[in-house]
């Protein structure tokens, strides 16, 4: 025998394919069997098959003959089931005149071609992989994705899925902010959006706090980008005005009775950058303590040991914020 086939068609859609494979094997005498490996996974033994793909993918078709005295030929084709194309995209809230981010998550089939079609539910329509546009008026819009491939165009797959578009709100003036030079200020900006930056970041100690401490020398002037979630910005001004208020104060009466009152005696500076000594005398001059900051304070020990109850003389020397260097004591009562 001499074993030959056709087929419809070697091409076709994953969507109702059908291959009808047409048996034109000959024999000079008696009769033949037929034997169709399908490459599938599947096979037959009729003369002429119809056969249906469940996958898409290339197969090799191959038919078998025998005839009379078992004597065999064979003969294949190639076919190719092209797979549909399923829509899929994600899309987050944007703001106007912003780009939309837009997400395409439609498998690129090889050996196919895609086509896209966008609808962004205001009249604007697009074919691009990925569009890019921008919405001029706030509102809930409905976007939604056709997409078929050239090997398959009766197969739609559609994907339609809300977006929220915003509007910055206005951006407004805060109240100037009264702050002592040195001297920290906590500074609040409004409660809205997500994320909050401070330009500049001068004085600050957290330019991205919604409640960042101002601490420095001179007045500033700061814009405040508050930004949404949708990428709205709105931009408020804040006004520091400073003042300097040069002053050491130290207590005059602590009780260091661990009891967190007054447990520590210590400086209180105002306008000034550094501490050179801060010094505790007894009674008859002898040095008590002595520390080159104003922080943490002494407890009323020595060597671990409270000291009686008494009045000790401080000294302090200290450089304000023009530079310039102060030297004052004072009497505390130590209290137990």
């Amino acid at each position: 025998p001499v074993a030959g086939f056709t087929v419809n068609t070697t091409t076709q859609c994953q969507l109702n394919n059908r291959f009808v494979f047409t048996n034109t094997s000959t024999v000079s005498s008696g009769s033949m069997q037929y034997y169709w490996n399908f490459g599938d996974g599947l096979a037959d033994t009729v003369a002429s098959p119809v056969h249906t793909y469940a996958q898409a993918g290339v197969y090799q078709v191959k038919m078998v003959v025998t005839g009379e005295g078992n004597c065999a030929d064979s003969t294949s084709y190639t076919v190719t089931v092209y797979p549909v194309a399923h829509a899929a995209f994600t899309v987050s809230p944007a703001c106007i005149n912003v780009r939309v981010p837009v997400i395409n998550l439609t498998s690129n089939i090889p050996g196919t071609t895609v086509n896209y079609s966008w609808d962004f539910g205001n009249g604007y329509r697009s074919t691009d992989r990925i569009p890019v546009y921008q919405y001029t008026t706030p509102g809930t819009y409905s976007i939604t994705l056709t997409v078929t491939t050239a090997q398959c165009p009766l197969s739609v797959s559609t994907k339609k899925m809300d977006v929220v578009i915003d509007a910055p709100l206005p951006g407004i003036m805060y109240p100037v902010k009264n702050a002592i030079s040195y001297f920290p200020e906590t500074l609040q900006a409004r409660n809205i959006g997500n994320s909050v930056i401070w330009i500049p970041a001068t004085s600050l100690d957290n330019r991205t706090s919604y409640m960042p401490v101002f601490k420095g020398p001179a007045d500033q002037l700061y814009r405040i980008q508050l930004r949404t979630a949708s990428g709205c910005i709105t931009v408020d001004t804040q006004w520091v005005v400073t003042r300097k208020n040069i002053k050491i104060y130290v207590p005059t009466v602590f009780t260091p009775g661990n009891d967190g009152k007054n447990d520590l005696l210590r400086p209180l500076l105002m306008s000034f950058v550094k501490v050179n000594y801060f010094r505790i005398y007894d009674r008859w001059g002898k040095l008590l303590f002595e520390m080159k900051s104003d922080r943490p304070g002494w407890d009323g020990r020595v060597n671990g040991q409270p000291v009686e109850m008494q009045t000790v003389v401080w000294v302090i020397e200290a450089i304000d914020v023009d530079g310039v260097v102060h030297r004052e004591q004072g009497t505390t009562v130590l209290i137990r």
